[in-house]
């Protein structure tokens, strides 16, 4: 019973130093905006976004606002799907690969 009241104080207490850190992070965020380590390193073209919890009610907002950032933004890179369909493929292939090897050598 101890031990049982034990652990839930251990992740009572972790959930709320997540908690904790997620708020001074999400502040620190709005704070700075672009004007951040990260973002200047990258010359501007990375946004660091501090993101609500899965399945809440923030979530679903900050989704959807990334999905009409990333639908704004001119394509850089026309052939990425192309790109895409063949790393799929060859990750596919070499999965296979090592499965076939793993099974011959048992």
């Amino acid at each position: 019973m101890i031990e049982e009241y034990i652990c839930f104080l251990d992740h009572y207490s972790l959930l709320n130093h997540l908690l904790r850190f997620y708020r001074k992070f999400d502040r620190l965020v709005q704070d700075e905006g672009g004007d951040n380590f990260i973002t200047k390193l990258h010359q501007g073209k990375l946004d660091i976004i501090s993101w609500p919890v899965i399945e809440s009610a923030g979530f679903y907002k900050r989704l959807n606002n990334l999905k009409t950032r990333f639908m704004k933004q001119p394509v850089t890179h026309p052939q990425a799907g192309a790109f895409l369909v063949m790393l799929k493929t060859l990750m596919a292939k070499l999965k296979a690969s090592v499965s076939f090897s793993s099974s011959v050598y048992r």
